[in-house]
């Protein structure tokens, strides 16, 4: 089996296992990608908004914007396969990359020029022919919605699977979505949308 083979194989697996996770009764399809050197994780990462209180009316819960992801963990052949044959990288970003993150937030976020309303969003990735990565939400119908730039940094220590985080931006109203895999580091900004009312 050539490497272009054998990434579609794992691609395939992959996507398999990540529709399954979300379909009940049908879990154990996911050791599949597993079998293969691949693993299929489910892991979720929230931010908590404190939305304030107004004299004597009684606190408000706490506003949430959570992402939910898969944590999945690819061979270093298979990213070299990826990152080297154009139809594996296609592949992959069609397959796998593009819904790994469930996005879910209770108030209208501001992402890139675009306005996220609240609710669950399917969310995920993009790895470019020149080596750079965006960060997709996406429609109802599967479409590409919102399309944003990671800003990426490499460091020495390797994450053996994917993590993500929402952690604190330069102030109140921004959150930072940090993404860690391999050697990468990269960010992306969310901001709550201005004008935007907290339940």
């Amino acid at each position: 089996m050539s490497p272009l083979q054998r990434a579609a194989a794992v691609a395939v697996a992959i996507s398999t296992a990540l529709f399954s996770i979300s379909v009940p009764g049908s879990a154990a399809t996911a050791p599949a990608a597993a079998a293969q050197g691949e693993d299929v994780r489910i892991c979720t990462s929230t931010i908590e908004l404190d939305p304030g209180q107004a004299g004597p009316e009684p606190a408000r819960p706490p506003v949430r914007i959570r992402v939910r992801y898969r944590a999945v963990s690819l061979s270093a052949g298979t990213l070299e396969t990826m990152r080297t044959h154009p139809r594996a990288q296609a592949f992959f970003n069609a397959r796998v990359l593009r819904r790994l993150v469930q996005l879910s937030t209770d108030v209208p976020l501001q992402i890139g020029a675009e306005r996220l309303a609240p609710g669950t969003h399917d969310a995920g990735f993009r790895s470019e022919s020149d080596g750079r990565w965006r960060f997709l939400v996406l429609d109802r119908q599967g479409r590409p919605r919102i399309e944003v730039p990671l800003a990426v940094t490499t460091a020495e220590a390797e994450i053996p699977c994917l993590n993500l985080a929402l952690v604190p931006g330069t102030d109140r109203a921004h959150i930072v979505l940090a993404a860690r895999y391999g050697t990468l580091r990269g960010t992306v900004t969310l901001a709550v949308a201005s004008g935007a009312k907290t339940p």
